[in-house]
């Protein structure tokens, strides 16, 4: 296995473990996919990422991967197993916020684009590890994959509570 970790914006790390057995060639990670994406237009994934409502992506944790032939071109061949994308995140207080934003340490998971219906999904298998605070999983393909989470701030939806006062006078009845 061949590991490739870049830098991603703030403090984080993507590495991605490629299998044994993939052909040879040339990986590519892009970690501004999120302002210059290649595979997809910038308008397609800022639409995909506003449908996302069962999550918040942490911002800058979008990243886009490829696996070009020794020619230089995009390689469709499967891969021998799954590749394991690992992202990073910083809590340094540890107060369970990712740092920087309002998302919940304890609910982030990576979530893959389908860029033909142009949806974030969860990956199934998206596994956190609050020790070295990394969340990974196995994937089948190269695409665009994220870091995202419940947002604290929209995790409680309050229900607004009001009295109404109602004033009458009941006439007077005779007899009563």
């Amino acid at each position: 296995a061949k590991n490739v970790t870049a830098p991603l914006p703030g403090a984080g790390l993507v590495t991605v473990t490629i299998p044994p057995g993939t052909p040879d060639g040339f990986f590519w990670i892009s970690t501004n996919a999120a302002s210059a994406p290649e595979d997809i237009s910038k308008n397609a994934l800022d639409d995909a990422t506003a449908r996302l409502t069962e999550a918040t992506l942490v911002t800058g944790y979008i990243v886009e991967l490829h696996l070009f032939d020794v020619f230089g071109n995009a390689s469709t061949a499967a891969l021998p197993s799954p590749a394991r994308v690992t992202m990073t995140y910083p809590d340094a207080a540890g107060d369970g916020i990712v740092d920087g934003t309002s998302v919940r340490v304890n609910s982030l998971r990576l979530y893959g684009l389908d860029t033909a219906g142009l949806l974030w999904n969860l990956v199934q298998n998206s596994t956190l590890n609050a020790g070295p605070k990394t969340v990974h999983a196995d994937i089948p393909h190269f695409s665009f994959y994220a870091l995202g989470g419940d947002d604290a701030a929209e995790s409680f939806k309050g229900i607004a509570l009001s009295t109404a006062s109602i004033q009458w006078k009941w006439p007077a009845v005779a007899g009563v």
